[in-house]
């Protein structure tokens, strides 16, 4: 696995460096130099990923927020393209105002991101509980984090509100 995440990573990476484009080393304008970059890189976090998890179970609002987001996380991803062209939007009607063109960050990446995931989260807000449609769980009810010392990803249902086949 090694051998083959640093053979697709260099291959890649050569792709890019003699295929340059007009923006210059910019991966996103070289498909097949992103796509080998890319698998590489997967299979390097693959092979060294983290030993344990454990740390995140001790963590309780990390741990909280690993356990949102894999409940939601198609309508994370389906809804956060449409987030990040709202924040573009959003930061275009900014820069028409002198006072805010002035004194935010408006050019950066960072504040398009600071504003996509509100707009992310306004999209799971109405939309998520069609993922607990989808695996036959009513909303609100399903499984919640483990408490520490029951196993760093072990879920229980939820006591009382909850009933077979619903």
């Amino acid at each position: 696995m090694p051998a083959l995440a640093v053979l697709t990573t260099a291959a890649g990476g050569w792709f890019a460096l003699t295929h340059r484009t007009e923006e210059g080393y910019d991966l996103g304008s070289i498909p097949l130099g992103q796509a080998l970059w890319s698998f590489g890189s997967v299979f390097l976090l693959l092979r060294f990923g983290p030993g344990t998890d454990a740390w995140v179970a001790r963590v309780r609002p990390v741990h909280a927020a690993v356990v949102l987001l894999n409940a939601r996380a198609v309508t994370v991803y389906l809804w956060h393209e449409v987030a990040l062209v709202l924040g573009v939007l959003l930061i275009d009607r900014m820069q028409r105002v002198p006072a805010l063109e002035n004194s935010l960050p408006l050019g950066a990446t960072r504040f398009l991101y600071v504003l996509a995931w509100p707009l992310i989260a306004s999209a799971v807000l109405p939309a998520g509980w069609t993922e607990d449609r989808g695996r036959n769980a009513r909303y609100g009810c399903g499984r919640r984090p483990a408490r520490h010392g029951e196993g760093a990803w072990e879920a229980r249902e939820v006591q009382g509100k909850c009933t077979e086949g619903t």
